[in-house]
């Protein structure tokens, strides 16, 4: 092939490896990003981002409900005195978390799901856009 011919193919790879990976990410974001709506017991509704986080397996062990991690204050500040403690382990060490029991919550391709509390940390997030981790466990339900 003459040389221009080969410098336009090559130049067509790197268009379509973009476009494949855009596509892949695109992908990824969907399937892992979700609109998450919280309906509190006093009847109020908060919608918040949720990311599915394969990393988030934590179970509250009394209850063996599913903990869903929020940084919004919204929330906590509803229910100041109605929260009760959670241990948790991570890489960085240990602790209690302060959690409560929504009357449901409702994500995005999954739908309802009643099993769960809600967990409380005032650490932001590394995802852009997001203010609550999804229990890994999710995923099946």
């Amino acid at each position: 092939a003459p040389p221009s011919a080969r410098q336009s193919r090559r130049q067509k790879r790197p268009r379509i490896q973009r476009y494949i990976k855009s596509t892949y990410k695109l992908k990824r974001d969907i399937n892992t990003h979700k609109c998450v709506d919280v309906y509190l017991k006093n009847g109020k509704v908060i919608k918040l981002n949720g990311f599915l986080d394969t990393g988030n397996n934590m179970i509250d062990p009394i209850t063996k409900k599913v903990v869903v991690i929020v940084n919004s204050k919204k929330i906590f500040n509803e229910f100041k005195d109605l929260y009760y403690l959670v241990p948790y382990n991570t890489i960085e060490g240990s602790g209690l978390m302060k959690c409560i029991v929504p009357k449901f919550i409702y994500v995005s391709d999954i739908g309802k799901v009643n099993n769960v509390v809600i967990g409380y940390t005032s650490q932001e997030f590394k995802i852009e856009g997001v203010n609550c981790l999804l229990n890994n466990l999710l995923k099946g339900e």
